[in-house]
């Protein structure tokens, strides 16, 4: 827990990206519509407590936060007209994510070079 925002936005940004996400793969189960459990596994990989003295933490923070601003007026932009069943809320993940791809790719570049250095 942590009532600093800048590093709520770091630790999100670290367990959302596919750096961390590729490194867990061996470990998961399989289900039917791919990956499972991440869960449960998450907090298995190393993954540097935020230190606002390094740039590179920052640099993911702010990304973060913008992705979450970007995110946010793209469910605004496209307001949900049915119930938000799972399968709609998976869709509707896939949107956002295609949204932010770029942004996304730029954090897990510095995220893998942080766990690897």
């Amino acid at each position: 827990m942590t009532d600093r925002l800048e590093e709520a936005y770091f630790v999100t940004a670290i367990l959302n990206s596919n750096a961390i996400t590729t490194q867990l793969r061996d470990f998961q189960t399989r289900g039917l519509f791919g990956f499972r459990d991440i869960h449960k596994k998450i907090l298995d990989v190393y993954f540097p407590r935020f230190n606002s003295e390094d740039g590179r933490h920052l640099q993911i923070s702010e990304m973060s936060r913008n992705c979450h601003t970007k995110a946010s007026q793209y469910i605004k932009d496209n307001l949900p007209t049915r119930g938000l069943t799972p399968r709609f809320l998976g869709a509707l993940r896939v949107e956002i994510k295609k949204h932010l791809a770029e942004e996304l790719k730029a954090i897990d570049n510095v995220v893998l070079d942080i766990i690897t250095n």
